[in-house]
């Protein structure tokens, strides 16, 4: 039994691979890290750049998609805000608005809530 089973993928009904099937096995779906990978994967072997510009690029695309993760964030929470929250009845509190991100986030850890709805 090998450890690690998330490392390996069967190629035996395959001839080669290249970066596209290695990025189809693994289901990689981000546009930036499917770009980083290609660039890591022949590191400067397309003979149009060095290998530290290659790794320099790839540097810069995961940046990006830092900041692409950051802006969905954002996104997510205008989209959530007003929208979409769960009133709680609460002897402590007369009524206690929970946006269902932070509803989320309190029944992840354990947190139970008494009586909702959704308003």
């Amino acid at each position: 039994m090998k450890k690690h089973k998330h490392y390996y993928k069967s190629v035996a009904a395959l001839k080669e691979v290249d970066v596209y099937r290695i990025i189809d096995l693994y289901d990689i779906t981000d546009p930036c890290i499917q770009h980083a990978l290609k660039k890591l994967l022949v590191l400067g072997g397309r003979g149009a750049k060095d290998e530290a510009k290659d790794v320099q690029e790839v540097i810069d695309t995961l940046k990006r998609w830092k900041e692409m993760s950051k802006e969905n964030e954002i996104r997510l929470d205008q989209q959530t805000q007003g929208c979409c929250s769960t009133t709680v009845d609460n002897p402590d509190i007369s009524q206690f608005q929970v946006s269902e991100k932070q509803r989320e986030k309190l029944l992840e850890f354990g947190e139970t809530l008494p009586t909702s709805k959704l308003i």
